[in-house]
């Protein structure tokens, strides 16, 4: 499903000459809460025009469920440019970084001590499902591969089953109208962010997408926009 966009940036809010118009998001509806930040634009900061337009392919593509993968060299600047890229378009991002003790608890939520008692605390996997921020992780690669395996309905955009509650949350998909707690209307996204090992001569941020996003290389009727 398709998210609405409630407005557009022009394509030189992001350092290009050029009088294109991105879909996004008026500031003024703009709202959230931790962990998802609104981030501040950086007018110092440069995007490469390549991985812009691939990263606006993904922004605009019909499917909101298709993850986006980057990868590249330690200090390139994936998670730069998507966050400058996020607050461009005015949405909300939850970002975090695995580690080699990353579990899926991490993303999801876990029991924890609460106001004297015990409640269950989501995690920013499901916060995002709840509310349609960004869901951007770093270093993903990091976590132990049986993360990975078991975080598939993430992935897939599909709702996440909490087994310790037994609850199942649906992802905000952006329904096309104005809801009273959610005032953005858009759907929950995940950013999929990794390094390349050293010696790898790519310097700027490599993108990649499922196979349907692909699809639009060859005979899809959804066209990038030429920025």
């Amino acid at each position: 499903m398709p998210m609405t966009f409630t407005t557009c940036i022009s394509a030189q809010d992001f350092g290009l000459a050029s009088e294109t118009m991105i879909p996004g998001f008026q500031a003024s509806q703009l709202s959230c809460a931790a962990p998802a930040q609104i981030v501040r634009v950086d007018p110092c900061h440069v995007f490469d025009e390549s991985f812009l337009q691939d990263l606006v392919l993904w922004w605009t593509w019909p499917d909101t469920r298709i993850p986006l993968y980057i990868a590249g060299p330690t200090g390139c600047g994936k998670t730069t440019s998507v966050l400058q890229f996020l607050a461009r378009v005015h949405v909300p991002v939850i970002s975090l970084t695995c580690s080699r003790r990353f579990v899926k608890d991490d993303l999801v939520g876990r029991w924890g001590a609460l106001e004297g008692g015990f409640a269950w605390i989501d995690g920013p996997a499901t916060i995002a499902w709840k509310t349609g921020a960004v869901l951007l992780i770093n270093e993903f690669s990091l976590a132990p591969p049986e993360v990975w395996v078991g975080a598939n309905d993430i992935f897939e955009g599909q709702s996440i089953t909490i087994e310790k509650t037994g609850l199942s949350i649906p992802r905000h998909v952006n329904p096309g109208h104005c809801h009273r707690q959610l005032p953005l209307r858009y759907a929950a996204r995940v950013g999929l962010q990794l390094s390349q090992p050293a010696g790898r001569q790519h310097v700027r941020p490599l993108l990649a997408y499922g196979s349907r996003l692909a699809q639009t290389r060859s005979g899809s009727p959804h066209r990038p926009i030429p920025l």
